[in-house]
């Protein structure tokens, strides 16, 4: 069983603000930066940001890291561009490298990811975690770490959050053109939160 269950999504949102307040009364701009590639849990956290610094009363442009895939999908630039002019964001682009990237960004000592347990690089990592692999040393902020997929779309619907398109069509997680494909048992007219992916209900056993 997922370790949020029992906990309210109201209690469990909250957490997720309150926790990001503290990061940012250690952190600003451009210390730090909101890893943002237009998928539902970068969204989710790209928000939770927001109140954050709302909370604390901060009005600063919001900076962003985009590590941008060879050939992304149409519908996430278009989404990501909208986000941009709809939140004022100032996203750092990088084709490169991703450790190079970072290398680069000699000001920059933490980034707010949408790491979740359930993802491939999840399992290991805690709340603030450094990196490893010989990237450059920065923490990894990861403020829904512990939460699931259900927990994901009730936070987008509760606070009315938009949301990438393609997600309608299926797909559940956003990558590159010709190596995401969409959920097969996905049927046509479904919503994303209607739907519980095998690999999440297998996390949650």
């Amino acid at each position: 069983m997922d370790n949020q269950d029992s906990i309210s999504s109201s209690v469990l949102f909250q957490e997720a603000i309150d926790f990001l307040v503290k990061i940012f009364e250690i952190f600003r701009f451009p210390q730090i930066k909101i890893c943002f590639n237009g998928g539902k849990d970068a969204t989710v956290v790209l928000y939770l940001a927001k109140m954050a610094l709302e909370k604390l009363q901060i009005s600063t442009q919001i900076e962003c890291i985009y590590f941008k895939e060879k050939e992304p999908f149409p519908e996430i630039i278009e989404f990501m561009e909208l986000q941009q002019k709809a939140l004022n964001l100032n996203i750092l682009e990088c084709k490169e490298c991703v450790k190079q990237s970072l290398k680069q960004q000699v000001q920059l000592q933490a980034v707010i990811m949408g790491t979740r347990r359930s993802d491939p690089h999840g399992k290991n990592l805690n709340l603030i975690s450094i990196t490893d692999n010989n990237y450059p040393s920065l923490l990894r902020i990861n403020p829904i770490l512990e939460w699931n997929y259900s927990q994901i779309w009730e936070f987008i619907r509760t606070f009315n959050i938009p949301y990438c398109s393609l997600y309608d069509q299926g797909y559940m997680c956003l990558g590159e053109i010709g190596k995401t494909q969409p959920n097969k048992n996905y049927k046509n007219g479904m919503k994303p939160w209607e739907f519980d992916p095998e690999h999440e209900r297998q996390d949650r056993k």
